[in-house]
């Protein structure tokens, strides 16, 4: 009898402990899954994604106005990565900046990510230890001139640029749950909120719009004419889904780049709550924008075409003699796409040009570097991507078809872009504040006057030392 309670108590605790031990590995499956879904919401992979695709390996040139940037191997490689890091490391990484031997560039979004939740940095740091590691450092260093390449001097920077207010929130669940996605995770405000003269973002003016890398990250609050004001919640969560809207907006550069690998994969209701906030973010203009970049749903034109109706439109308009050159050149570079009349082929994934949001946008950045540079990233399974025309067309040709399109389907009265702006757009360095654009030279001032006041004070100290005592008469 004592040896069948023996073995039924023995075979309890194997039973139990095999459920403990699958419960634990449940959990574990879990928290990694939470953390790869932390890294996709903040967009880990734009940035630290390998020269050859490999995930988070590393080598990716950031382009700021100060320089460049390479963004680090974060895979679990001890020699190359962040293998010997902790949670605790990894949390001074993503709230200040503060990486294990050095400080961070604010590239690396840490002033966004500093109200980031204790679970969630749990959740990513248990999801990166389970990445493949990359056994190889990246190619090319960070280059930034003088005084930026101190890096100490982020010290001062982080003090003043950190907020350590908690974010306002909403009463709302699902408002305050955009609000961090938004805010937190997805940073939206480091690249679409413009910055001062210390190259920090102008609280006045939050997601009121800005250029990044050349690119336009336009207004993103709810002002009617500039903004979102003309958007549902239901077209700001498709266009953060699949990268296209209302067949009037499609994502391109870097934005593309991050719906790829980044908000198309985050869930239905987590885009409708980003699509939710954004709607209560206060409304910015942004100068020199007088016409609705988005056309009301009542002002749209319909557009529509049959099969083949393109090719045969196409053929007849060609056939005219006595075209203008711009004409011409949009006739044969971009209508067997978007459509001698404009309107696209919107089933195919063909943008319609007709009230298109990038053509009726004041700035012309955005048409112009797809026009250059094609769409980057196809962000809707099967969609075909634009290619670029920069070996086909030289600067004033590409002034020349942007300026008919944005008149011809953009709403613009006119249009006078040269190849002189075409070339600044694509090449011209971007126009720097005083203090940033001199900032070596204050620098080196500042060092002089420090070694002017040392020898100073030295030779006031000799000067006493050696001054002779006269005797009293």
């Amino acid at each position: 009898m004592r040896n069948k309670f023996t073995y039924l108590m023995a075979a309890s605790v194997v039973v139990a402990g095999t459920v403990s031990d699958a419960t634990a590995e449940d959990a574990n499956d879990s928290l990694v899954e939470e953390g790869r879904y932390i890294a996709r919401a903040a967009d880990c992979m734009s940035c630290h994604i390998g020269e050859d695709g490999e995930p988070f390996a590393g080598g990716k040139f950031i382009e700021t106005p100060l320089g460049n940037i390479m963004a680090t191997n974060i895979t679990p490689s001890a020699k190359y990565g962040i293998g010997k890091y902790s949670e605790g490391d990894l949390k001074a990484v993503l709230r200040n900046g503060k990486a294990r031997g050095r400080k961070l560039y604010p590239a690396m979004p840490y002033p966004s990510y500093h109200t980031m939740t204790d679970a969630d940095i749990t959740a990513l740091y248990a999801y990166l230890r389970t990445v493949e590691p990359v056994e190889k450092a990246p190619q090319g260093k960070t280059d930034l001139d003088f005084p930026f390449n101190i890096r100490p001097v982020m010290y001062i920077w982080n003090a003043i640029a950190i907020d350590d207010t908690q974010r306002s929130g909403s009463g709302d669940a699902q408002v305050a749950r955009g609000e961090y996605l938004v805010d937190t995770l997805g940073h939206c405000g480091d690249c679409h909120t413009p910055r001062n003269a210390l190259m920090m973002p102008e609280g006045d003016r939050y997601l009121g719009g800005a250029m990044v890398q050349g690119w336009h990250a336009p207004n993103l609050t709810s002002d009617p004419i500039s903004g979102l004001g003309n958007w549902r919640a239901e077209d700001i969560a498709e266009y953060l889904k699949t990268g296209h809207a209302m067949d009037t907006a499609q994502a391109a550069g870097p934005m593309a780049e991050a719906i790829h690998f980044s908000t198309s994969h985050l869930k239905d209701e987590d885009l409708m709550a980003m699509a939710l906030y954004l709607k209560t973010v206060p409304a910015l203009e942004t100068e020199g924008q007088s016409q609705p970049v988005t056309a009301s749903v009542e002002e749209r034109v319909p557009v529509s075409h049959t099969f083949g109706s393109i090719r045969e439109e196409l053929a007849e308009a060609l056939a005219k003699a006595d075209m203008p050159a711009d004409e011409k050149l949009f006739l044969t570079q971009c209508a067997a796409c978007h459509g001698v009349d404009g309107s696209g082929q919107t089933a195919a994934y063909y943008p319609a040009l007709k009230d298109n949001g990038g053509l009726r946008r004041a700035n012309a950045a955005n048409l112009i570097n797809v026009i250059a540079h094609g769409s980057g990233h196809s962000t809707l399974y099967r969609a075909p991507v634009m290619p670029g025309f920069s070996d086909d067309l030289n600067v004033d040709q590409m002034a020349e078809v942007a300026n008919y399109v944005r008149t011809e389907f953009g709403g613009q009265p006119a249009a006078d872009l040269t190849g002189a702006d075409v070339d600044r757009i694509l090449n011209g360095k971007p126009d720097l504040p005083f203090i940033i654009r001199y900032a070596a030279a204050f620098a080196w001032l500042g060092i002089l006057v420090v070694l002017g006041l040392f020898v100073w004070v030295c030779w006031a100290i000799w000067r006493r030392r050696n001054k002779k005592v006269e005797p009293i008469a």
